[in-house]
């Protein structure tokens, strides 16, 4: 007898080491198989993008460049629209 409850895979005859045997394996490997997906590659792009631009804004401020801080806070204000759900 095999099920699969979410990531828990539940066996009648496991091995020693509590694995599955024959022909079980793939379904073990499937049920498993964990999926961590909260934050599209999108979405992570563009939040490298912002943190990236509010860093370098940060440092350009620091070191007297007002104007190019501001186009980055601007790039970085118009990059983080993307970010809303």
């Amino acid at each position: 007898m095999r099920r699969c409850i979410g990531h828990i895979m539940a066996f009648v005859d496991p091995d020693p080491w509590g694995r599955p045997t024959g022909a079980d394996t793939a379904l073990w490997i499937r049920c498993t198989v964990r999926q961590n997906a909260a934050v599209s590659l999108d979405r992570l792009a563009w939040l490298i993008t912002v943190l990236a631009c509010l860093v370098t804004s940060a440092l350009l401020l620091l070191s007297g460049y007002l104007g190019y801080a501001g186009v980055l806070l601007a790039v970085a204000a118009s990059a983080a629209v993307n970010l809303r759900p």
